[in-house]
This record gives C-alpha cells, structure tokens and sequence, in this order.
C-alpha cells in the first residue's frame, strides 16, 4: 500500500465466516514483500479511500470503476448496530462473488484476454427492431448501465432467459456475438443482477461478459429466436441476416424487458 506516509507492505489473512471475519496483517518488510509478491498468482488493483467512517476502494481491476465500502467492527453487535451511510447500495457481506479471491481471478481473467470468442445477448424483437441501425446495435439499458449485459455460454444464456424472460409475450431473439469484431471493450465481470429477475444465473458463481459500448453490426455473427412466455430452447442453427428474422418474429408493439446479465 503506498499512501502519504510511503508505502507499507502487509500480508492480510482473512479467515472467513458469517457475518463477522476474523482479520490478521502481518506487516513486511521490503524483502519479505519481494519474495512474496514474486510468486505466482492473481492480483487486483484499487485505491482505497479512508473515510470518517470506513473506507471506500475504488478499482481498477477487474473492473475500472467498482467501489467497495468497508468497515471493520470490534465485534457483532457493532456491526449488528451500524447504519452504513446514504451511498452505500447492495450489502455484498458474504457473496462469493465480490470475495478478494474472486475479484483477483477475474482481473487475471481479463489481464490475460481469456475470454470467450463467441459470447449471447438477449432482447426482445421489437426492442431488437428498435435499436438497431446500419452499424451498431445500442440495446436501452447500456445508457442506465454503462454496459451491455451478455452471456458466455449455452447453459448460462438459457438461465437468463428463464430468470428474466418467463413472462415475455413476444419472441425473445438471441444475438451470437463474435468478440474479435466488437470496438467496444469486453469485460468479464461478476453479474449485476437487475431488479425483479430470478437467481439461476447467479448459482454457478460464474463471470458474465459486460459490452461497454455499442455492439457493432459486423460483431452480430448470428441470430436466432429462443422462444418465448418461459419456452425456451436452444436453437439448432442461427441465421446471419437479422432484418428477414425479425420480419417473420416481430410484433407491432413495442415491449421492453430486462436484458441478458
């Protein structure tokens, strides 16, 4: 850690636990630090921020921008008794996915380019018809979410769609999606759950590819049609052009719904 008073080398050992974690710092010097951050592993990055209550880490891997607000209590009653302040959201105590392992391994993941080449989006057709022009695709939630919500494998685009698509009307299309053709950078993330979906998309504890930016009409490998009202299944074949698919599947009526995690 490098603050205003120089850097500090300290191995932390955090040794799980509901709720209330035990927490021991070793504090190194120069050549136990050398040693030690020499072997093999993943990392993060952030810069944390000390605050009159609390911290806040801010990172810049795995995902630019993540903030994190922690607080250590002396015991459980404090932390029973604590109002965490106004900017605080989601309480993430206990998740999987945000623990300093899981956040290490993404950001090797991502530092290492390991993601898939084919990722899915899913929206529905009349959204679908909607935004798309004659180079990109700019699906609604990416100006709320600064992001484009996709999925990297089979098992877990059909877990989306049942966890936030069961009530859909229409044809819900699915986009292949060759990330070697996108502009836009591709981040592999924990989820971002959004507001009234299910949870199977979550048991697995996987990443999900987040698009920030447009999908690139030259990036749309495929189109295909899952189903619809909770029907899904995965398609045997996708079609390269989307205009005649969407002629045959889409509605009059616009319907907007929430998109692929």
């Amino acid at each position: 850690m490098t603050g205003a008073d120089g850097a500090v080398h300290k191995l932390c050992k955090k040794y799980g636990g509901p709720g209330f974690e035990p927490i021991t710092n070793l504090y190194l010097d120069i050549d136990e630090y050398a040693r030690l951050s020499g072997l093999p592993g993943a990392r993060t990055m952030k810069q944390r921020y000390s605050l009159a209550v609390g911290s806040l880490d801010i990172y810049q891997r795995p995902s630019p921008g993540l903030a994190i607000f922690e607080i250590e209590f002396p015991n459980e009653t404090a932390a029973a008794d604590f109002v965490p302040p106004a900017f605080v959201g989601r309480e993430i105590t206990g998740d999987p996915l945000y623990a300093g392992a899981a956040l290490a391994f993404a950001a090797e993941h991502n530092r290492r380019d390991c993601r898939a080449e084919i990722i899915y989006h899913l929206v529905t057709a009349s959204e679908l018809r909607a935004q798309l022009s004659a180079n990109s695709y700019l699906p609604v939630r990416l100006a709320q979410d600064g992001f484009v919500h996709c999925a990297g494998s089979e098992s877990m685009t059909l877990a989306v769609a049942r966890d936030y698509f069961t009530s859909c009307a229409e044809d819900v299309m699915m986009l292949r999606i060759a990330t070697a053709h996108l502009t836009s950078r591709v981040l592999f993330e924990a989820p971002a759950p959004i507001a009234g979906g299910g949870r199977e998309h979550l048991a697995g504890g996987q990443l999900f590819p987040h698009v920030y930016g447009p999908i690139d009409r030259a990036a749309i490998s495929g189109v295909a049609v899952l189903g619809k009202a909770g029907h899904f299944r995965w398609p045997q074949a996708f079609e390269s052009e989307i205009e005649p698919i969407l002629a045959r599947h889409g509605v009059a009526t616009p319907f907007r719904a929430p998109h692929l995690e």
